[in-house]
């Protein structure tokens, strides 16, 4: 069990840099394999989606368990099923009515389950983890399709998937060594104690330069340097929301890691945490300013 937030000591330097080494062992295995995945799209890049959104919903539902809240585990875990694939199918029309689908089957089986104990907290449990991983992750299948549906070239939707691991990763990491290094301020430190306003500034300041690389090489038929840099910045700045509201979860829970399903990364939720954010935030602004 995680120790309580107030006697929790922040980790030293020597112990973050060699997580971050395992951290880049384990990226040199996962970043090609959904880069591959992503630059085929259709149904593959669908069925790979699925399977991380399955996986962080198993590990969202273990730790809102954890705490005593039964979600509905039938309801959460068809939306990681369901909500790629309407997204994916038909221009992403059936996204919407797919939501309001779950959120009937939650109401629909929450009354038929009858129990009133501790009803609202289930349903409000169960509806924030189709909310939180089903529909915000399955936006990486409409920023990977959106070009297509516009009649464009479907991969320039490679491009912004990639675009958003980029972002990621390099926010994940500028914010890890720069506050291992410098970082002497904490960010919000009930939260999150490793985290500085050192590793969050270098983050977003990282990131703002890789976006406007970004528009200067592979995306240059679509934004301009300045642009790129402020959808980095922004994609920072949202990545590092998403990473702080997982580490929320897990210190309410009392657990280290979402799962050890990834080596030197925990689970899927702590490896894909910002990214939950970022591939919604990217697909809206890439929609507005793209097309």
């Amino acid at each position: 069990m995680a120790a309580p937030p107030d006697q929790e000591t922040r980790p030293s330097a020597r112990q973050r840099l060699a997580g971050l080494r395992h951290r880049a062992l384990a990226a040199v295995v996962l970043v090609p394999a959904m880069l591959v995945l992503a630059w085929r799209g259709d149904e593959y890049f669908v069925l790979l989606v699925m399977l991380l959104l399955f996986l962080g919903m198993i590990e969202l539902l273990r730790m809102q368990r954890a705490k005593g809240v039964e979600p509905d585990a039938f309801v959460a875990g068809g939306a990681a099923l369901l909500l790629p694939w309407a997204m994916y199918g038909r221009d992403g029309a059936l996204a919407e009515p797919a939501l309001a689908l779950l959120f009937g089957a939650a109401t629909l089986r929450a009354l038929w389950r009858g129990k009133t104990q501790n009803a609202m907290p289930s349903l409000a449990a169960t509806l924030f983890a189709v909310l939180y991983v089903g529909w915000l992750g399955a936006h990486l299948v409409r920023l990977r399709e959106l070009p297509g549906w516009l009649g464009r070239d479907p991969v320039e939707g490679f491009r912004f998937v990639f675009l958003a691991l980029l972002f990621t990763w390099v926010s994940d990491t500028a914010a890890y060594f720069f506050g291992t290094l410098f970082g002497r301020h904490r960010l919000v430190p009930r939260v999150s104690p490793g985290k500085s306003w050192e590793g969050a500034i270098a983050a977003l300041a990282c990131t703002a330069a890789a976006g406007s690389i970004a528009a200067a090489t592979f995306l240059r038929a679509f934004l301009a340097p300045w642009a790129g840099a402020l959808l980095g910045f922004l994609a920072s700045a949202v990545g590092q929301v998403g990473d702080l509201l997982a580490s929320l979860l897990k210190r309410d829970a009392a657990v280290k890691d979402t799962s050890h399903l990834i080596p030197g990364h925990g689970g899927v939720l702590d490896r894909f945490d910002s990214l939950l954010l970022v591939a919604p935030l990217l697909y809206w602004l890439l929609r507005s300013l793209v097309y």
